[in-house]
């Protein structure tokens, strides 16, 4: 099932008391479907499929611009983010 929905934190992920507070959200339905080269080549971006910044097949409209999903994948969790790096990005939760 494709996700329709996502939320987005409005605070950046390098605030240093980011999981101690409450967050802010930004709700938004426009979000589209959008492969990344290497998934219309059939392959994965990375041979283990882990890694810290993998595309994801999803953009959202965020402060006026469409940016691309990243994964930051390792073990079995796996966090949804946009911008730079999970560092320095903010977290998405799609629906």
């Amino acid at each position: 099932m494709t996700p329709t929905s996502c939320r987005i934190s409005l605070e950046k992920t390098s605030d240093p008391n980011f999981f101690e507070k409450s967050r802010t959200w930004f709700y938004t339905n426009d979000l589209v479907v959008d492969l990344p080269t290497h998934m219309k080549a059939g392959k994965t971006f990375t041979a283990s499929g882990y890694g810290f910044r993998i595309p994801t097949k999803f953009k959202v409209l965020f402060r006026s611009k469409w940016r691309r999903v990243y994964s930051c994948c390792y073990s079995n969790n796996e966090t949804l983010f946009i911008g730079p790096s999970l560092e320095h990005g903010h977290i998405v939760e799609l629906w």
